[in-house]
C-alpha cells in the first residue's frame, strides 16, 4: 500500500457520530456540534456556534480518522484546562 493509498484511507468518512463519540468517550451531542455547529438563543435572537472541525466528507456519511483525531486532541486541550466537563 502506497503512501497515497493510506492517506486517502485517513480521509475516508468511516466512523457515524454514536460509534465516533463513544470512541472518543465524548457525548455524541458534544461532536456532533464540534463538527456541525449548533444553534442556540443570545437574548431571543437565535445564533449559531461554528464547526471547530471540518468534516473529510458529508455530514451523514461518517467522520474520517483524522476527524477522530483532532476532536480527540480538542477533547484533550479542554480537559487539560478544566473546559471539557
Amino acid at each position: 500500500m502506497g503512501k497515497l493509498d493510506l492517506d486517502l484511507l485517513r480521509h475516508l468518512p468511516a466512523y457515524p457520530f454514536v460509534e465516533a463519540a463513544h470512541y472518543l468517550d465524548l457525548p455524541t451531542s458534544t461532536l456532533r456540534a464540534w463538527c456541525m455547529g449548533q444553534g442556540h438563543p443570545d437574548k431571543g435572537r437565535p445564533r449559531k456556534f461554528v464547526p471547530v472541525i471540518r468534516l473529510d466528507g458529508r455530514p451523514g456519511g461518517g467522520r474520517s480518522f483524522l476527524n477522530l483525531d483532532e476532536a480527540h486532541i480538542l477533547a484533550a486541550i479542554l480537559g487539560e484546562h478544566g473546559m471539557l466537563a
